[in-house]
């Protein structure tokens, strides 16, 4: 990876990060211990991959203009939209966890939970299931100066060699992209300060890969599991219970959650003054 794409994989939220979750996502993910993690094209931003794919074939427009016609060029923009349909999944996560807008957004009829997990534990989960942790970016400077270094690491190398999209110069490249790619969202997302997990490509073959029934859509997920043989990433989490008008009520039975699961954790109320019954 590049020097920038690496640095920012090295940046580490200040806490927690949490995922936001109906009552039925809730017991899902304690009951199963893993994460349904779904595939990007089917995620709820509509533009998600194709924003990116449009910020690095501006970019490869511009060096054509500036360097003339290069067959590497060439390459790239013919195959840069085919990666839109690439199986790559993943999971969203918030540095926040009792934001409005999460709960508004993610919990339907205005009661969830946000569920909080030690970083360091979660990361080691998802590395052993070939997977990466990464923070979302929002800013459109950092996003056009990571795709230019991808790029021109691209050309730099391209420069002495020939390139075929099959070849390892153009298939180093795309593995650069795919790692940038779905971290890169639109700044009108930006209170939502998310993380995500994400896979490396998957094939939809995979015994871990399956199918879920989706408001208009039957919608791909990878079941990212959340212990292994030697980590887990339900050690001491945080569930936080989103603006109830059965508080105490909602409380006492998410605490019995914990315990009949055998986990241990905090259980909070959430502070946002919000009624959306």
């Amino acid at each position: 990876m590049t020097p920038r794409v690496t640095a920012h994989l090295q940046s580490r939220p200040k806490g927690r990060i949490y995922h936001y979750s109906s009552q039925q996502g809730l017991l899902g993910i304690l009951e199963t211990r893993e994460f349904w993690a779904t595939k990007i094209q089917f995620m709820n931003d509509a533009e998600e991959f194709r924003h990116a794919i449009a910020l690095a074939k501006a970019i490869l427009e511009r060096r054509q203009n500036e360097l003339g016609r290069i067959d590497a060029i060439d390459c790239a923009i013919q195959h840069l939209p085919i990666t839109e349909t690439t199986d790559i999944f993943l999971a969203c996560f918030s540095e926040v966890g009792d934001l409005l807008s999460q709960w508004r957004g993610y919990c339907p009829e205005g009661i969830g939970f946000s569920i909080g997990f030690d970083y360091q534990e979660l990361e080691a989960v998802a590395i052993a299931q070939e997977c990466f942790i990464g923070r979302c970016i929002y800013d459109m400077d950092t996003k056009n100066n990571l795709l230019e270094e991808i790029i021109d690491h691209f050309l730099g190398r391209a420069s002495s060699q020939p390139v075929d999209s099959d070849g390892p110069i153009f298939q180093e490249f795309l593995m650069n992209f795919w790692v940038v790619a779905p971290l890169l969202k639109d700044p009108s997302f930006q209170e939502e300060n998310e993380w995500r997990i994400i896979s490396f490509p998957k094939s939809l073959k995979d015994a871990l890969v399956g199918l879920r029934a989706g408001k208009s859509t039957l919608i791909p997920y990878f079941r990212l599991k959340l212990e292994t043989m030697k980590k887990s990433a339900l050690n001491e989490i945080e569930i936080i219970v989103s603006p109830n008008p059965n508080m105490n009520l909602a409380l006492a039975g998410a605490s019995a959650l914990l315990t009949s699961k055998k986990l241990k954790g905090a259980v909070k109320a959430s502070s946002v003054p919000f009624r959306g019954w």
